[in-house]
């Protein structure tokens, strides 16, 4: 059993979550030995719904799945600008401080 579950990216544009997020009361006559999801890591180019994978082992090995949509948000809007590259590049020069631009980080690239 699944649930579907909504994640907010953090500052650095990323999420991930757990089975246990995901897990809705899985059961089993023998016991559980292991939960594990396909995916469990995002990033800015996963915002909006995407699909996972939960699986249930027992002990014995007998494996079930079932699916889960992970609807990722994205709280700051500017999170997820493009990084820039070139060694000669920097930030505008609005930015309070020139490494940050919002909440997106700007390097230099050598």
């Amino acid at each position: 059993m699944t649930q579907d579950i909504t994640v907010n990216l953090d500052a650095m544009g990323m999420a991930t979550i757990t089975p246990a997020g995901i897990d809705n009361g899985s059961s089993d006559n023998c016991t559980i030995d292991t939960y594990s999801l396909d995916i469990d890591s995002f990033s800015c180019a996963d915002v909006g719904p995407n699909t996972v994978t939960l699986t249930v082992v027992d002990i014995s090995g007998n494996s079930a799945q079932a699916t889960a949509v992970v609807t990722v948000v994205n709280p700051t809007a500017n999170q997820c600008s493009f990084i820039w590259r070139g060694p000669k590049r920097m930030c505008p020069k609005s930015t309070p401080n020139p490494y940050r631009y919002g909440q997106c980080q700007c390097r230099r690239d050598p």
